[in-house]
């Protein structure tokens, strides 16, 4: 018979509705991953028959190229959900070298009615029984309706205590061993174009709400960001991220109304620990971001202390649309090294914010933070890019100087800019304080410990940043800079080998090795790594260059010959710090100095790193190179400890 998309399915003790698409159990949400979800849908079409794999990946994954064990994959997801919820009745049969069949009798039933917080019961009377000899159903799997905007959502992502509609919950027993988490990108139901800044802007802003939670380890938006567009399985996502529990998400729209249903699940068994739906009563983003936090709060049975009270419970604005540019510009921001959208448009969506609230203190963060950006990647070097970047974080922290994120701003602005190294520490110590499981933070702190040569302190501060997120590209790269500073070399290397595990195209990580195997003498070694550094940055021409420069000339002439590719690109791709940097291989005592002097006058950001840098060795005793350090106030041995 046809099968009208109106209809329902019904077996065992599950009921699926193919439009929404939306799976439960004796009313209660059952999460699982798209591919699964048309797999099951695909399956119940046909129950009683045999669907070949063929068939079944052309109608789950069309046109699109995939694996075959893509499909093993989705059909085992299948298994392992259903008997979690079910054990009694086995569901899918797998035909060898053939396909599979759903061998639960299937009933097609019509709903009661469409209102969507109606309690869902058994229909007395099903539409037609799909038996495991009836005659196949056409396939009717569809595009989904998009889950677009809504800044409402957007601001329900801040504060505990604001009603929400829950439905269908269900809490694991165990729960004291979950002590770290990660917030997966949600997924969205619907076309190809929606909106893909709305479901990662409801995670980020998931993931800085759970991050108040000091007794949990949340992993930061930049480690789940990898999951935004694969089809990853969460709990094979929960194990590359090393955390005890996944939450996970679909976000759909019916209409006027944004339906969010939500699962945590405990990586170690794959247990779920609770699920629940957002549905009808909510009214705004804060209500979503509230209720998971609370939820959390609840499944986990974590005693909050005052201060996670009162940051829980504090929203950024009471303005839901400035809320939403606010989130926006945040979104640009993260995307900025892939060169995706207009460079003022980080700047844009926040300047909008403030319109809106003038008070909205994180929107001025963001826009400290834009200009911050500007300056760095070259856009806006002037130092007028830099004042605005101060004057907006001033703004922030007098309207609460108590705010974590502008703290770690004004750190960055006294490390980078000032080189005031003592008000950057007393900022970051100050911005820690308040929120001690901010990575981002923890990692720029020991980072600046590390260009200061306080290597202990480094480590300690970059391996907490580690334990919030393991595979942090930033973090362990910065971790081997610090064993290349403190002259540990082959630690180092060790370390940045490993790096490269987690994103062989990142080429600071070959400069840096070209670094260590300079230092060590393994000149055969430094220049493979110059020239993978150069392919990276899609420079194939000088790269070969080298090469046969060191195999005809030796390493002397290669690393001139390198300063030669470099020359036209002063203050464009290579900075004065740069040129002082390859100087010194070549061990052109006055030409390191004028290139340092250089960076000096035009505050390379870079500079700071010539307390510690191992090139810069054969200079320490030079009085020209001791007084730039003295103009800097990098001369005490221990420059900003007196902050502590």
């Amino acid at each position: 018979m046809r099968i009208d998309d109106n209809h329902l399915f019904e077996f065992g003790s599950f009921r699926l509705d193919p439009h929404k698409p939306r799976l439960t159990r004796n009313g209660e949400p059952i999460l699982l991953p798209p591919k699964a979800m048309e797999t099951l849908i695909v399956l119940l079409e046909r129950a009683g028959k045999v669907v070949e794999r063929e068939e079944l990946m052309q109608a789950v994954w069309g046109g699109t190229v995939v694996e075959d064990a893509n499909l093993t994959v989705a059909v085992s997801t299948l298994r392992k959900t259903l008997a979690q919820h079910d054990g009694a009745l086995a569901y899918i049969e797998t035909v060898p070298r053939v396909g599979y069949r759903f061998t639960a009798e299937v009933q097609v039933v019509e709903p009661e009615q469409r209102i969507s917080n109606a309690p869902e019961s058994k229909p007395t009377q099903p539409v037609a029984t799909i038996a495991p000899a009836a005659e196949p159903a056409k396939p009717f799997l569809k595009q989904r309706a998009a889950a677009g905007w809504l800044a409402g959502v957007l601001l329900a992502l801040c504060s505990v205590g604001v009603f929400v509609f829950f439905r269908g919950e269900r809490v694991a027993k165990t729960t004291a061993e979950i002590k770290s988490i990660a917030v997966l990108p949600l997924q969205t139901l619907g076309q190809p174009g929606d909106d893909e800044s709305l479901r990662l802007r409801l995670t980020d802003a998931l993931i800085t709400q759970l991050s108040m939670l000091n007794q949990l380890a949340v992993r930061p938006t930049s480690a789940v960001l990898r999951y935004a567009r694969t089809e990853q399985e969460p709990l094979a996502a929960g194990r590359k991220l090393e955390v005890d529990a996944v939450l996970e998400g679909r976000v759909q729209r019916e209409g006027a109304k944004l339906r969010v249903t939500m699962q945590m699940l405990r990586v170690s068994d794959g247990a779920q620990v609770w699920a629940q739906q957002f549905d009808e009563a909510m009214t705004d983003t804060f209500a979503l971001q509230d209720a998971v936090a609370a939820k959390v709060v609840q499944s986990l049975t974590l005693r909050l202390s005052e201060n996670e009270r009162a940051r829980l419970a504090k929203r950024p604005t009471e303005n839901l649309e400035a809320y939403e540019n606010y989130l926006k510009g945040r979104y640009f921001l993260r995307l900025e090294n892939q060169g995706i959208g207009d460079d003022e448009m980080r700047l844009t969506y926040f300047k909008k914010a403030l319109e809106l609230d003038p008070d909205f203190e994180l929107a001025w963060v963001g826009l400290a933070d834009g200009y911050q950006f500007l300056y760095n990647a070259g856009i806006s070097s002037q130092p007028a890019t830099i004042a605005q970047a101060r004057e907006a974080v001033d703004q922030a922290l007098r309207l609460n100087p108590e705010l974590p994120e502008a703290q770690a701003t004004l750190a960055v602005i006294h490390e980078q800019y000032d080189w005031d190294w003592e008000k950057a520490e007393l900022a970051y110590r100050r911005a820690l304080k308040l929120d001690p499981n901010n990575f981002n933070t923890r990692q720029r702190f020991g980072w600046y410990l590390a260009k200061l040569g306080r290597f202990a302190e480094a480590e300690e501060q970059l391996q907490q940043a580690l334990r919030l997120d393991p595979h942090s590209v930033n973090a362990n790269f910065y971790y081997g800079t610090s064993m290349l500073f403190a002259h540990r070399y082959e630690e180092a290397a060790a370390q940045l080998r490993k790096t490269i595990g987690l994103d062989a195209n990142y080429s600071g990580i070959y400069w840096n090795l070209a670094r260590i195997h300079h230092m060590q003498g393994n000149f055969a070694e430094a220049i493979a790594a110059l020239r993978q550094a150069l392919l990276i940055e899609e420079w194939p021409a000088p790269a070969e260059r080298l090469g046969k420069t060191y195999a005809a000339a030796g390493y002397q002439a290669a690393l001139q010959e390198f300063i030669e590719h470099m020359k036209p690109l002063v203050n464009r791709k290579y900075t004065p710090y740069n040129f002082a940097s390859q100087y010194a291989r070549v061990k052109d005592k006055e030409l390191t100095l004028h290139w340092l002097s250089e960076a000096f006058v035009q505050r390379d950001r870079w500079l700071p790193q010539i307390k510690v840098s191992p090139e810069f060795d054969f200079l320490r005793a030079d009085q020209r190179f001791q007084e730039l350090l003295r103009q800097m106030k990098l001369d005490p041995q221990r420059a900003g400890q007196s902050a502590q």
